[in-house]
């Protein structure tokens, strides 16, 4: 009985260790592909992923409340990345029309300015 019990400590935790160096690579990646708000966003949805991985793993029962506040995380998740998808794009549109708009205007490279001691 000391020998399964060591056996399934042992196993647990080297999933414990094997989760955290996973849980911390993808954040690290996601630090450099998106930037600290989508890292900040993802630590809640890692919660779901993790009672997702229980489940699968180590053969525990999903409770309803685990399944509606894993949709939840999910669909906050999704709406701060649609948010800033939409503000990205807001963004270079606007750059865009103020670069058309000034390239458009004829200004003299170089202008002459006068100042009160030259005068």
């Amino acid at each position: 009985m000391c020998n399964e019990l060591y056996m399934e400590n042992k196993y647990r935790l080297r999933l414990l260790i094997f989760g955290s160096v996973l849980r911390i690579g993808i954040h690290i990646w996601c630090l450099h592909q998106k930037g600290p708000i989508f890292v900040a966003m993802f630590r809640p949805l890692g919660i779901a992923i993790a009672a997702v991985m229980v489940v699968i793993f180590l053969g525990d029962s999903l409770h309803l409340g685990s399944v509606i506040g894993s949709i939840i995380i999910a669909i906050g998740f999704y709406a701060v990345m649609w948010a800033q998808i939409k503000e990205k794009s807001t963004t270079l549109m606007e750059s865009d029309v103020q670069s058309l708009a000034s390239s458009t205007q004829k200004t003299p490279l170089l202008q002459c300015r006068t100042t009160r001691e030259d005068v």
